[in-house]
Formats: C-alpha cells, structure tokens, sequence
C-alpha cells in the first residue's frame, strides 16, 4: 500500500526545497529511508518556532465569546499542522543527516537510500516520539 505524502511534502518539491523531515518506510518488501532539510526550511523552522514563543507569551483579550465554525477550526488545524511540520520537521532532520554524513564522509541537505541500517531504527524511533510529544 502506498500512501500520498503529506501536502507541505509536495508543496516543498514542487518548488525545489525538497524533503522536509525524515522518514522509513517498509512496505511490500520494499524500504525506503530518506531525510532532508534545507536552509530556507531552517530559517522558516527558526521563525515559527519564534512565532509561536511570541504568541504563547502574550495575553490577548478576548471579546467574542461562542465557538469558532467548522471552516474556521478546519483552517486553524492546516495553519498548525503545517507550523509543526515546519518547525520541527526542519530541525529534527539535522540529526539523520549528520549521522549519514559521519557514515558516508559526504554532507547533503537530503538522502534516500533502499536500504536499512541497524541504527535506523534506534535514531528515527525516538526522533518520532520527541516529535509526537512536542
């Protein structure tokens, strides 16, 4: 079975920024390890990690009181999915690259290969948990 990557995936290649996180799959027999970032993303990463500080260090009055439409909840959850993907995804993807640049002697913004490695699994399992947990 193979899945669609996520839409800010397919927005950064289209216009050439490439892969944004990192990722194994295993499907069918077939593997698929890749990681990638890129300096744009990093400077993005490091805004909207400021811009979410910013915003959870003010106090904003509120003079609405009732709840927010389907639209409205709908556009917010997009805003900050692709804010966490941006902001963590960016940073996190420094740890695999660095690891595979150690291994090859070669740094790149972004790798893929069709295999594993037994190390794999120990670095992507817990860069996944510290993403899920912020």
């Amino acid at each position: 079975m193979v899945t669609k990557p996520p839409r800010i995936y397919r927005w950064s290649v289209g216009i050439g920024l490439g892969e944004v996180g990192f990722s194994m799959m295993l499907a069918g027999g077939k593997t698929v390890v890749s990681s990638g970032t890129h300096p744009v993303w990093l400077f993005l990463g490091a805004f909207a990690i400021a811009g979410i500080w910013f915003l959870f260090t003010r106090h904003f009055q509120v003079d609405e009181i009732g709840s927010a439409g389907l639209a409205r909840r709908f556009l917010s959850f997009v805003i900050d999915l692709d804010v966490v993907i941006i902001a963590q995804g960016s940073f996190l993807a420094l740890v695999p690259l660095n690891l595979e640049a150690r291994r090859t002697g070669h740094f790149a913004w972004s790798f893929a290969r069709d295999y594993t490695l037994t190390a794999d699994a120990y670095i992507f399992t817990p860069l996944a948990l510290v993403g899920f947990s912020c």
